[in-house]
């Protein structure tokens, strides 16, 4: 889900024990180990909290990282496309996965605000 400012080497994830519902967990990069993070299912701001990370909005200080659902019309009707977008501070936001004809999702902005990672769906 993202990375720890202090540690970079630390990163938040979600684990899915069994068929169970995830919960958040840390992961060290170094050693591979996975600490699982106080969740109590019962709370109900730990259950906003997990649907929020289970969600695609990632905000990075000023910079928010999202997806976007746009329809657009094709030969074969109207389709909806999922693009990845970037705001930084006060400026529009901009489409950098430019998913044309496929759906894109699940951003990472890298620890020093260079780069983006998302996933591709196949044509």
């Amino acid at each position: 889900i993202g990375f720890c400012l202090d540690d970079t080497s630390e990163i938040l994830v979600l684990q899915q024990p069994g068929q169970g519902t995830p919960v958040p967990a840390q992961l060290s990069i170094t050693t591979g180990e996975i600490s699982p993070l106080p969740y109590d299912p019962n709370a109900s701001q730990d259950r906003q909290m997990l649907e929020h990370l289970q969600g695609w909005q990632r905000e990075y200080g000023t910079s928010i990282l999202y997806v976007k659902r746009e329809n657009f019309q094709a030969l074969s009707g109207s389709i909806e496309i999922a693009n990845v977008f970037l705001k930084i501070d006060d400026h529009d936001p901009q489409n950098i996965s430019h998913c044309d004809t496929v759906n894109c999702g699940q951003p990472s902005l890298s620890p020093d605000k260079t780069q983006v990672v998302f996933i591709k769906a196949s044509p």
